[in-house]
């Protein structure tokens, strides 16, 4: 179906990029990259989800780590922020799986980092400031 409206598009407009996908017996399309932010505040989870979307990421954003439940499983990274109750964040950081990685929203300088997937951000941030990171841990073996 991909490929005959590749070759619909290719006669109309007769671009020759699109020429790949008109002979190609399966096209895998790219996977989705889906994060989930689980912030407190509403005005920064928004910024984030609008930052991290502008850069291709597919973002799930929520208030506390018992909403998040599922949507954690099949995300590439977690938006942890600093200013959640101690309780709830060690939690999620309990429950996550090892590989997954973590960019933690720090408020202050108290946060102590043993694990190496995680990313600790201090606030306030920009959007580059989170797409580098995302970056760097993706980077990290």
């Amino acid at each position: 179906m991909i490929q005959n409206k590749a070759r619909k598009v290719k006669r109309l407009f007769n671009w020759p990029c699109l020429s790949r996908y008109c002979n190609v017996p399966g096209v895998n399309l790219p996977t989705t990259r889906h994060i989930t932010s689980i912030v407190k505040d509403p005005a920064l989870s928004r910024g984030l989800a609008f930052a991290l979307r502008a850069y291709g990421y597919d973002v799930a954003s929520f208030r506390s780590w018992k909403h998040a439940g599922e949507s954690v499983g099949g995300a590439i990274c977690v938006i942890l922020d600093g200013s959640l109750p101690e309780c709830e964040r060690e939690a999620c950081l309990a429950t996550l799986p090892v590989k997954t990685p973590v960019l933690f929203l720090a408020e202050d300088e108290t946060f102590s980092n043993e694990k190496p997937s995680i990313q600790i951000l201090h606030k306030p941030l920009t959007g580059t400031d989170i797409v580098s990171a995302l970056m760097r841990l993706g980077k990290n073996p």
